[in-house]
């Protein structure tokens, strides 16, 4: 299928006084998403945030489009890794995931002790890592110094500007799409749980590495010395950071990589690392969690809160954890590190969903 075109702008920040623009994840939809539907995400499915992350705060513009099933646009705000530290620890209210990850990355990211460095992270005081608007506001950074996109899906702007949105989300006008009303036939998929894969991805889960390079290469998208907060915690094993130097080309990269809150103890979900044009950060298993690279069709109220194995908070919850948001409740140890099984022997049909995102 063909990708459209990313374009990504790194943004400088200086750091000031927290000034939220949003109170709790908030939607706002195009007129080309139905009123009963939009009711619907800017309630229940808002309200699986609000009620997991104490500083999830984020103003998301929805519409539908010509894209695969969803793609997400928002512009990576670029901070040093210093910075990035500092904050993530001045902020954070404790728990494991947030006390393992705080650690995890004094030990092996910190410029001074990373011995190789990440391809684009090169162990210098002047590292950074680029975070989304909404993952900026979670960490304290004001919303004057932080970049959002209007609802064109093309035009920059401060978050406290007026109709400045922290990401905007496009779902496929021209997909079988299920609605969570009567029963889910096999050839749709769910809208709800489209839209959480994307709000994932404006909150901060979506990876700096590009995979739709013509050559088959792995680029960085995020512009010079940049990985996204997300990049930080994937490993090959434990101890062992998964270097995207590693990771060069399609027909070479290993398979494994996995996110990891702890040095790469908890294998939480394992990562797509090829050149394919899916999301470097999107996970490989078969219809198991939101953040899968694939959608499933048949498969009916997949939620952030619901998608861990035995129904349980998934992986997305200890990402963006791990990253910045303060769970009002943590979730509990036992759930971390499991994957789910596959369920192709259910008959349902798995088919590319998610364009790559897109970063303005």
């Amino acid at each position: 299928m063909q990708l459209k075109r990313t374009l990504w702008l790194t943004i400088g920040l200086v750091f000031g006084a927290s000034l939220l623009s949003a109170s709790g994840v908030v939607y706002t939809c195009d007129p080309s998403v139905p009123a009963a539907y939009c009711n619907t995400l800017t309630t229940t499915i808002a309200g699986l945030y609000d009620s997991t992350f104490s500083n999830a705060n984020a103003n998301i513009y929805i519409s539908m489009g010509d894209t695969s099933l969803g793609e997400s646009i928002y512009v990576p705000n670029s901070i040093s890794y210093a910075s990035y530290l500092h904050d993530l620890t001045s902020e954070a209210t404790g728990g494991v995931v947030q006390t393992d990850a705080i650690a995890a990355l004094n030990e092996y990211d910190t410029p001074a002790l990373c011995p190789q460095g990440l391809a684009s992270f090169n162990c210098t005081s002047n590292n950074q890592v680029a975070v989304t608007g909404a993952l900026g506001e979670a960490l304290g950074i004001s919303t004057s110094q932080l970049r959002g996109v209007e609802a064109d899906g093309s035009t920059v702007c401060y978050l406290s500007s007026a109709g400045c949105y922290s990401g905007d989300i496009v779902i496929s006008d021209s997909a079988s799409l299920y609605y969570r009303s009567g029963s889910i036939t096999g050839g749709e998929y769910d809208f709800f749980t489209a839209v959480e894969h994307e709000t994932d991805e404006v909150l901060g889960t979506a990876s700096c590495m590009n995979t739709t390079a013509a050559s088959g290469l792995l680029t960085d998208a995020c512009g010079g010395h940049n990985e996204s907060a997300v990049d930080l915690f994937r490993y090959n094993s434990a101890g062992k950071l998964a270097l995207n130097s590693a990771y060069a080309g399609l027909s070479s990269a290993p398979s494994g990589a996995y996110f990891s809150f702890n040095g790469g103890v908890a294998n939480v979900a394992t990562y797509n690392t090829l050149a394919n044009g899916l999301d470097y950060a999107d996970f490989t298993t078969n219809c198991t969690y939101v953040q899968d690279a694939y959608g499933c069709a048949g498969m009916a109220g997949l939620d952030i809160t619901n998608d861990g194995p035995g129904g349980t908070n998934g992986p997305e919850i200890s990402i963006l954890n791990a990253v910045g948001y303060d769970v009002v409740v943590a979730p509990e140890p036992g759930t971390l590190g499991l994957l789910g099984a596959a369920l192709g022997a259910l008959g349902i049909y798995k088919r590319r969903m998610y364009r790559r995102h897109r970063s303005v």
